[in-house]
């Protein structure tokens, strides 16, 4: 599980990317703003198509582990039969950004285009597998839950 001292530094980082974010915004439009956020989930699915190389799902639950931990990021992973599930129980990216006056929904937004971004990407490369956030936080006191799920 991520220290403390992680989840306050990332939340740290991610405080300043929200205040760069919220710029970003302003001068081009949020819409457009979260359309390139979309375009940086894109960079990650090669990469987690790479883990997911041998569908062993054990293995990529804990390499989702070993991820969350080193990003600060406090969650529970599972692994049901043909999915992970990752519940976000402290999130460090949302609290940064609210923390640079970013809005619940904005939040939201970021989070779904970085993660359609991802699991589009993904699924470019292996058709089999999809993911997605199934259930947002209500707050920074509340969780999230991801799946990522193999279609054998």
């Amino acid at each position: 599980m991520a220290s403390i001292e992680a989840f306050n530094a990332a939340k740290s980082m991610a405080s300043m990317y929200g205040a760069f974010f919220k710029t970003v915004a302003q001068e081009i439009g949020m819409e457009r703003a979260l359309a390139l956020q979309r375009k940086v989930g894109e960079t990650f699915g090669p990469e987690m198509a790479e883990m997911l190389k041998e569908p062993d799902l054990n293995k990529l639950a804990s390499q989702i582990n070993e991820m969350n931990t080193s990003s600060g990021t406090i969650a529970e992973t599972n692994v049901e039969p043909t999915k992970i599930v990752t519940k976000v129980l402290k999130c460090p990216f949302y609290e940064g950004l609210e923390a640079a006056g970013i809005s619940h929904e904005e939040i939201r937004a970021c989070c779904q285009y970085m993660s359609e971004g991802t699991y589009d990407s993904l699924k470019k490369i292996l058709p089999n597998v999809t993911g997605s956030i199934v259930r947002f936080r209500s707050s920074a006191d509340d969780f999230c839950i991801e799946e990522i799920q193999v279609k054998k």
